[in-house]
């Protein structure tokens, strides 16, 4: 499960600072092929492939003949985002199934504004069979990098995101061949902390039979010991704050919690604002919420009378977040869910049907008791008339 912890938050797009010392895993993530412009770009496709030995599921880059000389990629998950650093070593975690000469592959990061980074890696590319490691050195005060798109400014608005690689193939690249893309790493130079609230539930709730206190999880995600001293401070729905003095060390690599204080056994919500300062007069602040609750659900079989529903979007995302979303909406009762089916989804070509998304869907939601209400919807470019 610790391993999970980053993919669910590049499916939901959630703060991960510099993700520290443990690897981002590509499992489960979504990439598309983009700017199919040169020979050889009709064969790319990406596809999630079984992990020897390890029972996980990750993105395959497989190109046919001719072989392309680029290979553009972009995440089509919500791209987890880095906050603020000086310094920073990326890892791109790749396996090859043999030797695989390539010229290189790139990391593009893109900014607040839209700013694409383009980072080239630290030494040459050429893979050897089985898993490889790609390196890439980044300064944020003076960025070494292709820089495309924002405000054009070559300057790091934070936070960036990771939003897509290329592969630059050469002539000794041979035609057929794929690429497993396995994790990404970054090592922040200095004090970095990640900080999160653990109430032992993935929507950050309280339910009923849970009685241990939620906790501030501080991980030291750098690589110099954290000293940390500061305040937290609980609002909870009478508007009234509360300030706790807190204190903790942290090794390079480790975690520790900070148990929230208080009386959180009634319903309602909470607010945590945090303000730790480390030993060197580094700040580390920021807000997390969590909400004690019954749930009213799920309740099994088919809602004979009133149907309460919702409308999402679970399609568009990973299986990760529609498993969160599944779990929301059956805690709350929902008995129904509307849900676009795609056309251009399910046909993609004249000659072509694929229900897996939908199938995944109908069974993920149904085990929360929520059946899908299906639009569907939109044209796709095959069936128009070319007049």
């Amino acid at each position: 499960m610790k391993k999970l912890i980053p993919a669910v938050a590049m499916a939901l797009g959630i703060s991960v600072p510099g993700f520290g010392l443990e690897p981002l895993p590509f499992d489960g993530t979504q990439w598309r092929p983009v700017n199919l412009k040169f020979p050889g770009s009709e064969t790319i496709r990406v596809e999630n492939v079984p992990l020897e030995t390890t029972g996980r599921q990750v993105p395959a880059v497989i190109w046919g003949t001719p072989r392309p000389p680029v290979i553009e990629l972009t995440l089509r998950s919500r791209p987890p985002k880095f906050e603020s650093f000086e310094r920073a070593e990326f890892i791109l975690t790749v396996q090859a199934p043999e030797k695989l000469p390539l010229r290189r592959i790139v990391l593009r990061l893109t900014d607040r504004t839209g700013e694409t980074f383009q980072f080239a890696p630290v030494e040459a590319v050429a893979l050897k069979p089985g898993k490889n490691a790609i390196h890439y050195a980044v300064d944020a005060a003076s960025p070494k990098a292709s820089i495309w798109g924002g405000n054009g400014d070559r300057k790091i608005d934070w936070p960036l995101r990771l939003t897509g690689i290329a592969i630059d193939t050469n002539a000794k690249t041979p035609a057929d061949q794929r690429i497993l893309l396995d994790s990404l790493e970054c090592r922040p130079a200095g004090e970095h902390a990640e900080i999160s609230l653990n109430t032992g539930h993935p929507l950050k709730l309280l339910l009923p039979g849970r009685t241990t206190a939620p906790e501030l999880v501080i991980r030291n995600s750098g690589m110099e010991e954290l000293n940390l001293t500061g305040t937290l401070t609980l609002t909870d729905t009478t508007g009234v704050p509360r300030e706790e003095q807190v204190s903790c060390n942290v090794q390079p690599g480790s975690e520790t919690g900070l148990a929230l204080p208080g009386d959180d056994s009634r319903q309602g919500w909470w607010k945590v604002d945090y303000r730790l300062k480390s030993a060197s007069g580094r700040e580390f602040s920021g807000t997390h919420r969590f909400a004690r609750m019954n749930p009213a659900g799920p309740t099994p079989g088919r809602a004979e009378e009133f149907l309460f529903g919702l409308c999402g979007h679970p399609e568009r995302f990973s299986p990760r977040e529609a498993e969160l979303e599944a779990l929301a909406a059956g805690l709350c009762g929902a008995k129904i869910l509307r849900v676009d089916f795609s056309w251009g989804r399910i046909q993609p070509q004249r000659d072509q049907w694929n229900f897996s998304v939908y199938d995944r869907l109908v069974n993920v939601f149904g085990r929360h008791g929520v059946e899908l209400q299906c639009l569907l919807g939109y044209g796709v470019a095959w069936a128009v008339s070319a007049d």
